[in-house]
């Protein structure tokens, strides 16, 4: 059998190391070895070819099951509570940039008037919306997705 520490002894070593990487982190931000632009984008193909196998195995649903409610629910609670509003804060701005064209276009529709609950001038409304939104989402991003 392989000599090797026990479990406890490197998630230890791990965390402390992680936990004063802060400043490692910032240098790494603000002084990449290249643009990520550049390397995320050279690096499409093989994203596209690594999802596409993962997908092909099975292996988010299998790694949804493996994680389980229990960790969702105590990683979403012990994390996620605090994390979102700070996370909401700081993207504010890039929300309203993202939402602006929907807004313009939305803005732009001549609407039929409005029905009552449930009536097929509401579903009409709704289907204008929605085939605008598309819309817009292709010609952001070049094409469907």
């Amino acid at each position: 059998m392989a000599a090797i520490k026990p479990i406890e002894q490197s998630a230890q070593k791990w965390q402390r190391r992680a936990e004063n990487a802060g400043q490692d982190y910032e240098m790494g931000v603000k002084n990449p070895r290249t643009s990520w632009v550049a390397a995320a984008s050279a690096a499409g193909p093989a994203y596209r070819l690594a999802v596409t196998a993962a997908a092909g195995r099975g292996a988010f649903e299998a790694g949804v099951r493996r994680a389980g409610d229990e960790k969702w629910r105590k990683n979403s609670e012990e994390k996620g509570v605090t994390r979102y509003p700070e996370g909401v804060r700081l993207a504010v701005g890039e929300w309203q940039k993202g939402y602006t064209p929907y807004q313009a276009g939305v803005q732009a529709l001549t609407l039929p008037a409005r029905g009552v609950t449930g009536s097929e001038a509401n579903y009409q409304r709704a289907a204008l919306v929605g085939k605008a939104s598309r819309a817009i989402k292709e010609r952001l991003s070049g094409g469907s997705r």
